[in-house]
């Protein structure tokens, strides 16, 4: 999905500090080669000197390994003064041009990314672009113009800020931990897939008592929780707390979560349904105490949140407390 050019409103280091790019890895993408010694003086430090993608082609990229997965808030463009002394001539105009953000080398286009406006002629002096509405969280920061003709690219400089990911980390972006608002807190609870012999006990997950427990009842494939919200919300992470035991469990078999996905989906602002999070727990395990798991590449915008087992055999669910953070945004047209 595409992000807009914003102000630096959510940007906590400034624009001239703080550029994790900084003499890191760049490569080209699509191009003949013939400027690949210039690549590195995207993240020289130095805007009198630029990157030259060199012959005209199409869909032409600069891409530039943090080394590490970043939570990135926004990337700063210092355009060149003229495009005479570039190879092509051509690779100072930007129409068309997006940055992506994400862990796929391969496929930025699969990666989030903030568009720069359309201009129509050579692109002068600098800009600041900041990903709305939080940080993103990857590995590779990709500059690529896309446009139905050959093209170029001639940039002095691509800085980029933001912050290293700690492991099991969220965004940050909302100021909250995990003892923030829980913004699921008595929403109505339905079942997926399910019998409905555990009906009674949906309500449990998010009564804010973590020694009451929902059981989702008998075995069945793809077993599913999903919390309605009531409006649209910005959703950073959710806080999972388990059973301490299974044994009075409908099935005995709910505490096991090696397969599961958290999924953000509904509403007006975006609809479409969304990856949350994965639980990575061991198989056989049964989780114990608390997860608290970020959203990524950062928060997403949703109505509902759904817990589901993604199994190809019988499962069951069994969970104390599902507690959502994150922001409200807007009341539903539902």
């Amino acid at each position: 999905m595409k992000k807009e050019v914003g102000s630096l409103q959510h940007l906590h280091v400034s624009p001239t500090e703080g550029n994790v790019a900084l003499y890191k890895p760049v490569t080209g993408i699509g191009l003949v080669g013939d400027g690949v010694n210039t690549y590195p003086f995207l993240v020289d430090g130095d805007s009198g000197t630029c990157a030259d993608s060199g012959t005209l082609v199409f869909d032409p990229a600069l891409q530039i390994d943090l080394g590490e997965e970043y939570f990135v808030e926004g990337v700063k463009l210092v355009f060149a003064p003229t495009c005479a002394v570039s190879i092509s001539g051509h690779g100072c105009y930007y129409k068309h041009t997006t940055v992506h953000v994400g862990n796929d080398r391969h496929h930025p286009d699969h990666d989030e990314c903030v568009h720069l406006q359309n201009i129509p002629g050579e692109s002068r002096g600098e800009i600041v672009l900041h990903y709305s509405p939080g940080p993103v969280r990857g590995r590779y920061v990709t500059l690529k113009k896309e446009e139905d003709m050959v093209r170029a690219i001639y940039l002095c400089e691509l800085q980029v800020f933001g912050e290293p990911v700690q492991k099991g980390q969220s965004s940050g972006f909302l100021q909250v931990n995990e003892n923030g608002d829980n913004v699921a807190f008595n929403k109505l609870v339905s079942g997926i897939n399910l019998v409905g012999d555990g009906k009674d006990t949906y309500q449990l997950l998010v009564d804010g008592n973590t020694q009451t427990c929902a059981d989702s009842g008998s075995l069945v494939v793809g077993p599913a929780f999903t919390v309605d919200l009531g409006g649209e919300y910005l959703i950073e992470a959710v806080k999972l707390t388990y059973a301490s035991t299974c044994e009075t469990s409908m099935t005995g078999y709910g505490c096991y979560f090696h397969t599961t996905v958290i999924e953000v989906s509904g509403g007006d602002i975006s609809p479409e349904v969304k990856d949350c999070s994965h639980l990575e727990e061991d198989e056989g395990v049964e989780a114990k105490g608390e997860a608290y798991l970020g959203c990524t590449p950062g928060p997403m915008v949703g109505r509902y949140v759904t817990i589901r087992k993604e199994t190809t055999s019988g499962r069951a669910i069994y969970l104390c407390e599902l507690k959502v953070i994150g922001m409200f945004l807007k009341p539903s047209k539902e």
